[in-house]
C-alpha cells in the first residue's frame, strides 16, 4: 500500500534525477515505516535493523519496475505512430466502487468489459492474477473537459465471487477517489 499511494506522474520522474528519487523514496519509506535504503551491511545490529535494510531495497526495486512499465507504456510512438500498450490495456467501465475503511481508506473497484456479458481471454485473465498492478486512466470520461484525463494505481485483489471471474476485474486504490465514484454513478442501471 505504501507504494501505491504516490502519484503516476511521481512514479513517472522518479529516475530523473536524484533528488525526485530521493523524494519518492522517501515518501514510500516512511509510509511504511523503513529506513532508506543503503548499503547491506556485514553485521546488523538486531533482527529488525537486518529485515527493514532489506525490504527498504525490495520497495526501491519495486519503485524502478512500476516507472520503468509506465515510462515503456507513455514512451514515443513507433515508426506507425502506435504506443506500445502493454499485455494489460483494456478498454472497461465501472460497474461498482466500494470504500474499505478498514483497509486504511482504500476503494475497491470492479470493472467489466465495455461489450455487455463479454467475457475476458485466457491471456487477459493471466495478466489480471491478484497482485499485478494496473494504471487506471479516467480519459476524460468523468470531467467536465473530454481533454482532461487522470490516472492512478490500482492492485488485482483477489474476489471471492467466482462466478464473475471471466467477466469482472475487481481493482483496489489506495487514494480517496471522488471523481470515479462520480463516474460509477453515471454507469449503474
Amino acid at each position: 500500500a505504501s507504494l501505491f499511494r504516490s502519484s503516476v506522474e511521481d512514479f513517472k520522474r522518479s529516475d530523473d534525477t536524484d533528488t525526485s528519487r530521493g523524494q519518492i523514496m522517501s515518501n514510500i519509506c516512511g509510509r511504511a515505516g523503513l529506513p532508506m535504503p543503503a548499503k547491506i551491511q556485514a553485521a546488523s545490529i538486531d533482527a529488525n535493523h537486518f529485515y527493514s535494510t532489506r525490504a527498504a531495497l525490495v520497495m526501491e526495486e519495486a519503485r524502478f519496475v512500476v516507472a520503468d512499465a509506465l515510462r515503456r507504456h507513455t514512451g514515443p510512438a513507433d515508426a506507425h505512430g502506435r504506443r506500445h500498450k502493454g499485455p494489460a490495456c483494456l478498454s472497461l467501465r465501472l460497474v461498482s466502487v466500494e470504500e474499505r475503511e478498514k483497509l486504511g481508506g482504500c476503494t475497491v473497484l470492479t470493472f467489466e468489459k465495455r461489450t455487455l456479458g463479454a467475457t475476458f481471454a485466457m491471456q487477459e485473465l493471466y495478466d489480471m492474477r491478484p497482485g499485478c498492478c494496473f494504471e487506471i486512466i479516467t480519459a476524460g470520461k468523468v470531467e467536465s473537459n473530454p481533454d482532461v484525463s487522470s490516472s492512478v494505481l490500482a492492485n488485482v485483489v483477489p474476489t471471492s465471487d467466482r462466478s464473475n471471474i471471466d467477466r469482472q476485474l475487481t481493482l483496489m486504490v489506495y487514494h480517496k477517489l471522488e471523481i470515479l465514484a462520480e463516474a460509477c454513478e453515471g454507469t449503474r442501471e
